[in-house]
């Protein structure tokens, strides 16, 4: 048979001559070598990627949200096997209840909650509905305690109401503006902690850039309009 080449590097290469036994036996001991060599690199990269890998830990869990339905009027809600009433002259028409509340808006903040209006009830997004008004735990007319029968006067009506309380919180959407500032809850499983409340949608603000397209657009018709009437008077010359 014909000699292969002689390997660059190897120590005996072929020589011109020998017996092609011997050079064959040089050529297999080669491939045997590189293939141990391979087979320990590989090793060595699998071993590198095991110990270098991130370790995963488990999420925490995550916020819950349950759709509450009311029991009677004023209505009354079963959260966490407690009882909360809800005093007011109007019934909700999509109650939640949010378990880890912070996790979901990402804070208690009223743009936070105002933000998540639309995932929650499918209100409008652009724009959001406005807040008109809010109080928090040690300000205003509230009671801290567990179970508390203090009345909250809002500023004005109102269609989204969020109220905060230890770990939890309840969103209320009434559908349209209620008929009233006044509402009250009674037997919250923790002290209250804020309440936010959401109204009318605001009117959009035009951008700056969307004023100039519409002066532009007025601009192109007025155009438009002047060039016609020159085409029509030159015409009944």
């Amino acid at each position: 048979s014909t000699p292969k080449p002689a390997a660059t590097g190897w120590n005996y290469p072929a020589v011109t001559g020998m017996p092609c036994w011997i050079n064959s036996w040089q050529w297999r001991k080669k491939a045997k070598v590189e293939k141990q060599m391979k087979l320990k690199l590989l090793a060595a990269a699998v071993i590198t990627t095991t110990l270098t890998a991130p370790v995963a830990f488990a999420a925490p869990p995550s916020s819950v949200i349950t759709t509450i339905t009311p029991t009677s009027s004023p209505f009354q809600l079963g959260v966490g096997g407690n009882t909360i009433t809800y005093v007011a002259d109007t019934s909700a028409v999509g109650i939640k209840w949010i378990t880890k509340p912070n996790d979901y808006f990402g804070g208690q903040s009223a743009d936070k909650i105002q933000a998540k209006l639309p995932e929650l009830f499918g209100a409008s997004s652009s724009p959001l509905p406005n807040l008109v008004g809010q109080i928090d735990s040690g300000t205003g007319n509230n009671d801290s305690k567990t179970n508390f029968g203090t009345t909250f006067t809002n500023p004005t009506s109102f269609q989204y109401l969020s109220v905060h309380f230890g770990s939890n919180s309840l969103v209320f959407d009434f559908g349209s503006t209620v008929g009233t500032n006044d509402f009250k809850l009674k037997g919250l499983p923790n002290g209250f902690s804020n309440y936010r409340a959401f109204g009318t949608i605001a009117a959009p603000v035009p951008e700056p850039e969307e004023y100039a397209m519409m002066l532009l657009g007025f601009g192109m018709v007025g155009y438009q309009i002047k060039r016609k009437q020159k085409q029509m008077a030159q015409a009944a010359i």
